[in-house]
């Protein structure tokens, strides 16, 4: 329903500017003929129509001053099309409106869920009383008689009209003096001719579709006023100066009090009676000049109102040439190995371009993920930016990340020209449609500084002792807009423990991420909003949406290669930080000074999962005086005693002893003291920290879990091509899926491929999921693996494989990338 609504409601306002037009001139041509005017409202009608159609010429703003996916957004804002309402109006509109960090719904949801319901009660409610009043109107006309031909009259009406559809009768009161009845009958004569006894009716179903614009109603209004002038015109302009007089008694005669606005009937005096007078007594024959000059402005206002903007993005395409292309690569997926790619020669770009001037269909603010395959033009032109032209499972046409309704029809065509190519991908084909970082858009010292303080800032939890948080970005693209600084970037921000020999990630994010700044290089830059891309199956809708079409780009093509440059910095800078850090230690035993053992103790805890961050003060304490030294493991540790605090909220356990923690000199290995123990072996057990809770195991780097009959590994051309045989298949097309190779080292039966969607995490931090089967094969076996294209989206895997083993028994893995070094793991879960 909100959907719904926001579509007639964004419809309305466009319309809103051709009304305004229309105002104007009604205006500036009240001596002119009144049938155009007709025509001017015929316009209108169109505009309101639930559909856009694009004209290069169009003078209308946006298409879409509320864009349906504000409902998805944390910064929901308004396009209205003109920059400095936009600014007038955002920062309010943004700031009321924003979703709380953490709500699971966005206000705006809410919002137009309720409008598109009280629309829904104003629409029936509209409907019902139009059709009551029809209702109402035949039963007082069940004793009307004939008069002649299709006119009736009836004692219990007030004044003459027209009613029916497609039987239209005249019914005229028996009070009605017999020598109005010439004119009145010429007139709703001339109704029928025209056929405003459909109009008038269709002119009530917009406005009652559109009740909640008051700029409706009032266009409704002056349409029901020009159509009663025009059959006046109609009539008179074949009357005398006499007949002209009767005809302006008879419209005296019929007057009526102002009544409610009704789709029906045409009554003769209903509306507007004193202009109307007016307006036959003082009529001439209108000037042909002046006619002229009132066609011209109906056609103008067709041109450039009545229409929307064209896609800037579907110009594009359709203006493409061939000498603006240097170079254009088809990538077919998923096709055979040595069918998936080909460089086009001059006669096959000539081709391709002429398809691709074909480009056609309505823009989509959302679609679909699908599981087909894709076909994709890479398109290189002389100023060296790569365009992506796809053909998305004959469901949608792609271009430069936007998504088109193209139709079946069209797309399926392509198969037959472009469905394979003539060799295999070239090694790292994805990887080197990205720009370096260095040729990246370059942002200046404050502009970093403003960009690096704003992702740091995002996360408000205090950092423990020896942790560090760093970040590193990569700027897509930049605009300024209205005083306003828009950056679009990928971000990778880090936590780093820096208790140990060498600083260790322990948390990691690659967030595709718009701030907005206002300020400049002077006055220095201030946040506005902080945009980040969402999760699962609305990742790639949410940056194509918010992203300039460059920055998307940009982004698909480059984002597995920025990502690891970006690693590597934020490397440098942890261990700067780590350098910094140990420079402080007081001496060489590897220990801090002893008023910072208790900090650097608590914040490894927390670190390593044993602890929440501040359990230590809230529910446990430790006692300086306790620390003590012990050899562990050959190590000499370091052993913090923790109690229960003596709070009320622990009851009887308020100061007993909750356990000791021994933290190795070299900080890398971490002990809880076991009371059952009887050696040193079993006294101290080294605690392992858990990445998706205490049963999560941490595959190798080949990919597989522990203890695992499946392994998994990124697939590059030298391992496919040594594959004699393999299963495939792709999930949605992307231009930055990543291939993987499942083998098995015994047979499994029921292997299926997985969307997963966290549905909890328990206290121990365990992950639930819910499963949806994707891919499913009856068994992998040895020699015969199976190969699937899939895209890796946010921090939350999304994708993942089960299997049954020799024992009868299920297995759960989620599939992600390690945040060290981006190696492939499989993580068990439980469902």
């Amino acid at each position: 329903m909100s959907e719904v609504f926001l579509t007639l409601f964004n419809r309305s306002l466009t319309a809103c500017w051709l009304i305004a037009v229309v105002l104007v001139l009604r205006l500036v041509f009240r001596k002119a003929p009144r049938w155009p005017r007709l025509l001017l409202w015929a316009v209108v009608g169109f505009r309101l129509l639930p559909f856009s159609i694009p004209h290069p010429w169009s003078l209308v703003p946006t298409r879409e001053v509320l864009p349906e996916e504000m409902l998805y957004s944390s910064t929901p804002h308004i396009e209205s099309g003109i920059p400095a309402v936009d600014a007038a109006v955002n920062p309010a509109f943004t700031g009321s409106l924003a979703p709380s960090p953490g709500a699971s719904v966005n206000p705006l949801q809410v919002l137009t869920w309720l409008a598109g319901w009280v629309w829904l009660i104003g629409l029936v409610g509209m409907l019902l009383y139009a059709a009551i009043s029809w209702l109402r109107l035949k039963g007082r006309l069940r004793t009307a008689v004939r008069l002649q031909d299709n006119i009736w009259q009836s004692d219990r009406i007030a004044a003459p009209f027209v009613l029916g559809l497609l039987r239209p009768r005249i019914y005229l009161p028996f009070s009605l003096p017999q020598a109005a009845l010439p004119s009145v009958i010429a007139h709703e004569q001339a109704h029928i001719a025209r056929k405003d006894h459909w109009f008038k009716p269709l002119g009530f179903a917009f406005l009652a579709v559109y009740w909640f614009n008051p700029v409706i109603w009032l266009a409704y209004i002056l349409f029901c006023r020009d159509m009663e002038a025009a059959c006046d015109e109609r009539v008179v302009s074949k009357l005398d100066p006499a007949g002209r007089a009767d005809y302006s008694q008879a419209l005296l005669a019929c007057s009526l009090p102002r009544r409610r606005v009704a789709p029906c009937p045409l009554a003769f005096g209903e509306v507007g009676v004193k202009s109307r007078v007016k307006a036959v007594l003082r009529y001439k024959k209108p000037a042909v000049i002046l006619l002229v000059l009132l066609i011209c402005s109906l056609t103008a206002a067709l041109t450039f109102f009545a229409y929307d903007q064209p896609d800037e993005s579907l110009q594009w395409a359709k203006k493409l040439q061939a000498e603006d292309i240097t170079r254009l690569e088809l990538v077919v997926m998923p096709q055979d190995t040595d069918k998936q790619y080909k460089l086009l020669n001059e006669e096959e770009t000539g081709r391709a371009v002429e398809l691709i001037n074909q480009s056609r269909g309505r823009r989509l603010s959302r679609h679909e993920a699908l599981a087909g395959g894709c076909i994709t033009f890479y398109v290189t032109t002389a100023d060296g930016v790569t365009h992506t032209i796809a053909n998305e499972g004959n469901t949608y046409l792609t271009i430069d990340g936007a998504y088109f309704d193209a139709g079946y029809d069209w797309l399926a065509g392509w198969e037959s020209d472009w469905g394979e190519g003539n060799a295999a991908l070239p090694e790292g084909f994805f990887e080197n449609k990205a720009l370096a970082l260095e040729d990246l858009p370059q942002p200046s010292a404050a502009l970093n500084t403003a960009i690096q303080a704003a992702v740091l800032g995002q996360d408000g939890a205090p950092v423990q002792a020896l942790v560090t948080r760093v970040e590193s970005h990569a700027v897509l693209d930049m605009t300024r807009q209205n005083g306003q600084t828009l950056v679009y970037a990928l971000v990778r921000e880090e936590t780093f423990d820096l208790t140990g020999s060498e600083p260790v990630s322990i948390s990691s994010s690659v967030i595709p991420t718009a701030l907005t700044f206002s300020g400049d290089e002077t006055a220095g830059y201030t946040l506005l909003d902080y945009w980040i891309a969402q999760d699962g199956s609305l990742y790639t809708a949410s940056i194509r949406e918010t992203f300039t079409p460059l920055a998307a780009q940009r982004l698909f093509a480059g984002d597995t290669v920025y990502s690891r440059k970006l690693r590597t910095i934020n490397l440098q800078k942890a261990q700067i930080a780590w350098e910094q850090a140990h420079a402080e230690e007081s001496d060489g035993s590897g220990f801090l000074s002893s008023s910072e053992i208790g900090a650097v103790l608590e914040a490894r805890l927390v670190n390593a999962g044993v602890l929440e961050p501040g359990q230590i003060g809230r529910e446990l304490v430790w006692r300086e005086t306790e620390l003590r030294t012990e050899v562990i493991a050959g190590q000499e540790c370091l052993v913090l005693p923790l109690y229960y605090a003596d709070t009320a909220e622990n009851g009887e356990l308020a100061g007993q002893w909750y356990g000791d923690f021994a933290l190795s000199g070299n900080r890398n290995n971490i002990y809880r003291y076991d009371p059952a123990g009887t050696s040193e072996d079993t006294m101290w057990l080294e605690f392992v920290p858990a990445v998706f809770g205490p049963q999560a195991t941490p595959a190798p780097d080949t990919g597989a879990a522990q203890g695992a009959t499946v392994q998994a590994a990124f697939a590059d051309e030298a391992l496919l091509a040594s594959l004699t045989d393999y299963d495939q298949f792709a999930d949605y097309p992307s231009d930055y899926q990543t291939q993987l190779v499942f083998t098995a080292d015994a047979p499994v039966s029921d292997f299926r491929f997985l969307a997963l969607t966290l549905r909890d995490v328990g206290a121990d931090s365990t992950m639930y999921y819910d499963t949806e089967d994707l891919y499913t094969t009856d068994a992998l076996i040895e020699g015969k693996p199976v190969v699937i294209r899939m895209t890796f989206a946010g921090d939350v895997p999304d994708r993942g494989i089960a299997y049954t083993d020799a024992d009868g028994i299920t297995r759960y893995f989620a599939i992600t990338t390690s945040g060290e070094d981006g190696s492939l793991l499989l993580m068990e879960f439980t469902v």
